[in-house]
């Protein structure tokens, strides 16, 4: 799958858990790989500025489609960055 439709996916995935109860749903509701993907994208946004704000900025307006396209448009950065993040 390209890095695009990937990002873009993967945003839509996750955002309706942020919308249901924020980033703790991942840890009480016992969505664990929903947690450890969230865990592992927002690790690889570490120390990136604007990847760091889209994480923020979804996880407080989920709903948000102009947040949702910026996540992705992120996670799609870092996945052509690092192709082997795909797999993991």
């Amino acid at each position: 799958m390209d890095p695009l439709t990937l990002a873009t996916t993967v945003a839509g995935f996750l955002s309706p858990y942020l919308v249901k109860a924020g980033e703790k749903a991942f840890e009480t509701v016992g969505e664990k790989s929903v947690g450890s993907m969230w865990r592992a994208i927002t690790t690889k946004f570490t120390g990136k500025p604007a990847a760091e704000e889209a994480v923020t900025d979804l996880v407080v307006k989920p709903d948000d489609q102009l947040n949702q396209s910026a996540f992705a448009n992120q996670l799609r950065k870092v996945l052509e960055a690092e192709p082997a993040f795909a797999g993991e």
